[in-house]
């Protein structure tokens, strides 16, 4: 698949499954320094009754609150990941990105990175 850059970021695109809706989510960053996954909150119709944690992230420009759910898959190009943790949080008005996908998610794949060509193919580990 293609990827963007933007600012020396990997920004790809995403199918999230969520309280039994499908969701695209775009340009979400790939990000290795990230031990979560964060999608912003206003993206999804949350749904505050399914059971999640609290949590604050921390980042160069301070903290922010999240709830973290599981949810029912992510799916990347042809890897579909199931029941994965995910963080919930208003990432887009602070900080100007939909979403990021986090080592939790990352450790179950393996990636080829073509910078040159802009490319990334992803595959699940086996």
């Amino acid at each position: 698949m293609k990827f963007i850059e933007h600012d020396g970021l990997i920004f790809i695109p995403i199918t999230l499954g969520y309280n039994s809706k499908i969701y695209q989510v775009t340009d979400c960053i790939l990000d290795t320094g990230s031990a979560g996954t964060v999608i912003d909150v206003d993206l999804i119709e949350f749904n505050p009754k399914i059971p999640g944690i609290l949590k604050r992230l921390y980042g160069i420009g301070g903290h922010q609150d999240v709830v973290a759910q599981q949810v029912g898959f992510i799916k990347i190009e042809n890897c579909r990941l199931e029941n994965i943790l995910v963080e919930f949080g208003d990432i887009k008005n602070s900080y100007g990105i939909k979403g990021i996908l986090g080592t939790n998610l990352l450790r179950f794949m393996n990636f080829y990175l073509n910078f040159n060509q802009r490319e990334i193919e992803f595959f699940l580990n086996e």
